[in-house]
């Protein structure tokens, strides 16, 4: 049978064709005599449809006239669309489908999800691409980086004078990291005979994704609707967003007919925003007991948001293909009083006579990166504690020590005693244990 979508909508959310309870009056801002939900426990209203393996989520939905689209990726970033062979008609064995195409965006429409995933896999075959090689080397992710060219800000300026000593250096680096979520990104889409075009969505955002639509398809931003249905999450941005363009796009060849769209896990894997590789260089001049005198860090890393709507841009992908496209820059980096991006927890909470801390941003890049959980926080935080622990040990000092001989913050040397004290430090573990100490400098906002 036909669903459309959630049974049982989940607070402050309705589902497809679905409207959730309406509260008005003093309820609605818990102006109630007697207990409110502070301190109780409330039911998920979502948990008896995912329990239950009822049709949930935005993959479920089943609208009246539903068709179902797919899009045929580039093989490759650089590559541009040159011909495909076969045209418009049914496709073996009598499944009528329908191909679009708009520049190098390229994709077909047909009434099931098996005829999509069929006519998709034939015009694979079809489709001719002029390819050039715009990926960097996946061995020398550093040197990308720092190639440039870049934005640079002074995060931490220099504080007096360069101490004399000895110094110490270190180089840590991540690579590139997909979301991998459980389920590929999904969408469905509707043009409406008035000139309107619903779309349902797993978006983080249905006001940014409605104006980044706006911008893409030269459309006023009040005759789009986003309705937010749920599914497979992400710590940050996926290609939720990218997938509801598709649908839209797909769904002018059936006005009137929801157009429902599923990304493929290859092209998760390969076309959604990664959370960025990242580089860094960090210096300390240590005095003849060991002791940090001078501190130095400089990251190299991608921005950490594109999401709709950055720059000024849609920062959509399938508007990247089309035959008037809109660019795709390289990705912006929140500002200092949001948290910054790959400077974050860049500064170290330990007290160093001179501090220094400097990013760069590569403005030129093939690759989509965007924000994944923590963005550039947890690779300084990992940078930063592993030197702390090489220049213990080249001081033949015991870690959880040589922190505390840096730190004058009393919350901050309470919580190191605290873990050291729970993870038994000092007691033997055993050949190949390790323990390890961090304190991360994380803003109260975050908690």
């Amino acid at each position: 049978s036909e669903t459309t979508g959630p049974k049982t909508p989940a607070p402050e959310t309705t589902g497809p064709e679905t409207t959730g309870p309406e509260t008005t009056g003093p309820e609605a801002v818990g102006e109630t005599e007697g207990p409110g939900f502070v301190g109780t426990s409330v039911p998920r209203l979502d948990l008896p449809d995912k329990v239950a393996g009822r049709p949930r989520f935005v993959h479920d939905l089943r609208l009246p006239g539903q068709l179902y689209g797919r899009v045929l990726r580039p093989p490759s970033p650089g590559a541009r669309l040159v011909d495909v062979s076969r045209r418009d008609g049914p496709a073996p064995g009598g499944d009528p489908w329908e191909v679009v195409r708009d520049g190098s965006f390229l994709g077909v429409v047909a009434g099931s999800e098996p005829e999509a995933d069929r006519a998709l896999e034939r015009l694979r075959r079809a489709a001719r691409w002029d390819e050039r090689d715009t990926l960097p080397d996946e061995h020398d992710l550093h040197g990308f980086l720092r190639a440039g060219p870049h934005e640079t800000l002074q995060v931490h300026p220099p504080t007096g004078p360069e101490p004399q000593g000895s110094e110490r250096t270190a180089t840590f680096g991540r690579p590139f990291i997909a979301h991998a979520a459980m389920a590929p990104s999904c969408a469905a889409a509707r043009w409406n005979a008035d000139g309107t075009l619903e779309v349902w969505s797993h978006t983080q955002g249905v006001h940014p994704l409605r104006g980044a639509l706006a911008q893409v398809l030269g459309l006023p931003a009040d005759l789009i609707e986003v309705r937010h249905v749920e599914g497979a999450g992400c710590y940050g941005h996926n290609a939720a967003d990218d997938v509801a363009l598709d649908a839209a796009l797909l769904a002018r060849a059936a006005p009137g007919r929801p157009v429902h769209v599923r990304w493929s896990r290859p092209d998760e894997l390969t076309w959604a925003p990664f959370g960025s590789a990242m580089s860094a260089d960090v210096a300390a001049v240590v005095d003849a007991a060991g002791m940090v005198r001078s501190w130095r860090y400089e990251v190299w890393s991608q921005g950490h948001t594109s999401r709709p709507g950055y720059l000024g841009n849609p920062g959509l992908l399938a508007g990247r293909h089309l035959e008037r496209p809109w660019p795709l820059p390289a990705a912006a980096d929140p500002s200092p009083a949001s948290g910054l991006g790959m400077a974050r927890n860049a500064v170290p909470i330990y007290d160093f006579p001179r501090l220094e801390v400097t990013r760069h941003r590569l403005l030129e890049t093939p690759i989509r990166s965007s924000a994944l959980r923590s963005l550039g926080a947890f690779m300084n935080v990992f940078a930063i504690e592993s030197f702390m622990d090489e220049l213990a040990l080249a001081a033949g000092l015991d870690p959880l020590a040589y922190r505390l001989a840096h730190l004058s913050d009393e919350r901050g040397r309470a919580v190191l005693r605290r873990a050291a004290q729970a993870a038994g430090w000092g007691d033997s573990l055993g050949p190949g244990s390790y323990t390890h100490l961090t304190l991360p400098a994380i803003p109260p906002w975050m908690c």
